[in-house]
């Protein structure tokens, strides 16, 4: 059994998807690059072991964390369920997510004190 590493990115399902299936990808290109230097076993190794961190740094962790910024940002201001999710850890930016996010605004109100609940 491999042991699958990826982030997860708790605004953006997209970008954690994206990170697992990158390492995955890698991972698949590690063996198959294995399997074709079947005559040096040590060129596999070398390989494989460049192949994986240079996949793993550049998909997983660059391009997903770029996908997370803009998915995430886009699922806080639209999404109701994210701007709640948003807001248990960032109060001070009820305002705010009030303001751009339609869907929360019908969905959650801000009591008395302070805390967030479902109309």
């Amino acid at each position: 059994m491999i042991p699958i590493i990826y982030r997860t990115y708790k605004y953006s399902p997209l970008a954690t998807f994206f990170s697992a299936g990158s390492f995955l990808l890698a991972f698949m290109f590690i063996i198959g690059a294995a399997a074709s230097f079947h005559d040096s076993i040590v060129g596999a190794v070398i390989l494989g072991i460049l192949g994986l961190a240079c996949a793993y740094e550049c998909f997983a962790h660059k391009l997903a964390d770029k996908i997370a910024e803009k998915n995430g940002r886009k699922n806080i201001e639209t999404k109701a369920r994210y701007g709640f999710r948003y807001l248990q850890e960032h109060p001070e930016a009820y305002d705010y997510i009030v303001s751009v996010n339609e869907a929360f605004n019908k969905k959650y109100q801000r009591l008395d004190d302070g805390q967030i609940a479902k109309r």
